[in-house]
């Protein structure tokens, strides 16, 4: 349920399912009457039909603000930088992200450069879910290209600040500079190479750590690797929960090209 500034309180199920119909019947209009409109607003409030989950959550200002926040799921494969800035976005937007770490995609990223000692223009992040996004974009392509970058956090609002868009609270600008740090590092160390699966794996998963952190909706992540994957096995080896608590974040799948028999998919 929802925060209500109006009431000093949070929502009840029956103003949740109004607030569902409303934002219905202000998108679809006349497309169905009155009767339906009734009928459908009853069969949700006594539960004998499920919604989509998002968009109960996401009906009125936050669905206003972008349609991605409607969306159950969505599907990208990471050739380029922005793309891990979509994902982001799409993550923030409160919507599930899966991703392929297959290696016929990952190796189009682009070569890491040599570091130069040139650095950009200090980025000032705006205080929205799209200057987070182009923030992280910035530092991708200034670490990839050998340069350095740093950042101006000083517009973002302070932690517990309410997010009456999206709802929630702001956790301040703590968990983008520790998705931007982590950036660099595994960007910097990896110099003259491209990123391997795991890395970009994990990379992703940092993503949906901080969204989680931000006071966003808890993110939705689930990561395809190849069958002949030998790091995909390592992804969630011994205590990762303590040495790298962000993998927890993906459910881990592998993508078979042709059917396994039942003793390749057991060994699997």
């Amino acid at each position: 349920s929802r925060w209500r500034d109006d009431l000093g309180r949070r929502e009840t199920w029956s103003e949740t399912i109004q607030r569902f119909v409303d934002f219905m019947k202000e998108n679809l209009q006349d497309s169905l009457t009155d009767k339906e409109y009734s009928q459908i607003h009853d069969a949700l409030l006594h539960q004998e039909v499920v919604p989509s989950m998002r968009l109960l959550w996401a009906s009125g200002s936050a669905a206003r603000s972008t349609h991605v926040a409607a969306y159950n799921c969505s599907y990208i494969v990471p050739q380029k930088l922005r793309d891990f800035s979509e994902i982001m976005y799409i993550l923030m937007c409160g919507s599930a992200a899966g991703f392929s770490v297959e290696r016929q995609n990952i190796e189009n990223l682009p070569r890491i450069e040599t570091q130069s000692g040139n650095k950009r223009e200090t980025y000032l992040v705006p205080d929205t879910k799209e200057g987070w996004c182009d923030a992280l974009l910035s530092g991708l392509e200034s670490w990839y290209a050998g340069d350095d970058i740093d950042f101006d956090y000083s517009a973002i609002r302070p932690k517990g600040s309410r997010l009456k868009t999206m709802g929630g609270r702001a956790m301040g600008a703590d968990p983008l500079i520790d998705l931007l740090s982590f950036t660099k590092e595994l960007i910097v160390s990896n110099q003259g190479r491209q990123l391997s699966s795991i890395q970009v794996h994990d990379l992703i998963c940092k993503i949906g750590e901080i969204v989680e952190a931000s006071g966003k909706r808890r993110a939705a992540l689930i990561s395809l690797s190849d069958l002949n994957d030998a790091d995909k096995k390592k992804k969630k080896n011994g205590r990762f929960y303590e040495t790298a608590p962000h993998r927890s974040l993906a459910n881990n799948s592998t993508v078979y090209t042709q059917k396994p028999t039942p003793e390749e998919f057991l060994e699997e």
